[in-house]
């Protein structure tokens, strides 16, 4: 009986750290932009991408901003802007300093040298 008991804790414990990675497989995010003002909203552990995408827009607040990027599921994403508002990068990759690298390297390629991290988070 005793032996039942410390299996099933076992298992039990198991689930429970099992748990957050099954839930993170689902997760999305979203970042909105508005190049004319500037304006950034953005979204992360979603439970679609739609919602994702809807929250992030609500976020942003204006009637220019538009989805930049949807950051999928255990994705991180990233938006670099320049001074100018209209100059931006986004990127979504596995690891959030990759993001970071990869919307610079977007922004950058108009903008270079004045690009900056606005925003990153990763659905992990």
């Amino acid at each position: 009986m005793r032996l039942f008991k410390l299996l099933s804790a076992g298992l039990f414990g198991l689930g429970i750290a099992a748990a957050p990675t099954l839930a993170s497989a689902a997760e999305w995010g979203a970042i909105a932009y508005d190049t004319g003002s500037g304006h950034i909203g953005y979204s992360w552990h979603g439970t679609g991408v739609e919602v994702a995408k809807a929250a992030a827009l609500k976020a942003c607040g204006t009637a220019g901003c538009t989805i930049v990027i949807d950051i999928g599921p255990g994705l991180c994403g990233a938006l670099a802007t320049a001074p100018n508002p209209t100059g931006w990068g986004a990127a979504s990759r596995s690891t959030r300093a990759n993001a970071e690298l990869g919307a610079i390297a977007d922004c950058e390629k108009v903008n270079r040298g004045a690009c900056k991290i606005q925003v990153s988070d990763c659905n992990q």
